[in-house]
């Protein structure tokens, strides 16, 4: 039994790249990614609460990656499954970028998410 279709789908990384250039020119990105200098206390404390944040999400992102892989050659090796691993060139390479992005992202993304709504940066 083949789990997923073979293809790697929204897994692109002009994809990414588009949603990555949203916080590019973000105060968000500023201010997660700016000298600390420029920063004043509470945004120094937002920073740090937000890289912590962004690096247990990451961090399980990488863990889940790990054992699914590893499951995936348990589960061939005994012939009960076969899961969907990347096969190209072109599979693997969209997966590293999207870890990449995540990386680098997750540190804006994650006040993003947090902030209510209508609240100034």
């Amino acid at each position: 039994m083949c789990v997923g279709n073979g293809s790697v789908g929204a897994s692109r990384p002009e994809t990414g790249g588009v949603a990555a250039s949203g916080f590019a020119g973000s105060s968000l990105q500023r201010q997660a990614h700016g000298p600390e200098a420029g920063l004043d206390e509470r945004e120094r404390a937002e920073r740090n609460r937000a890289g912590y944040r962004a690096h247990a999400i990451f961090a399980s992102l990488v863990l889940i990656g790990v054992t699914y892989t590893q499951l995936s050659i348990d589960l061939a090796a005994s012939g009960k499954a076969r899961l969907w691993t990347p096969q190209s060139a072109q599979q693997r390479s969209a997966l590293f970028w999207e870890l990449f992005i995540a990386a680098v992202t997750l540190p804006a993304a994650v006040p993003a998410w947090t902030q209510a709504p209508g609240e100034p940066d």
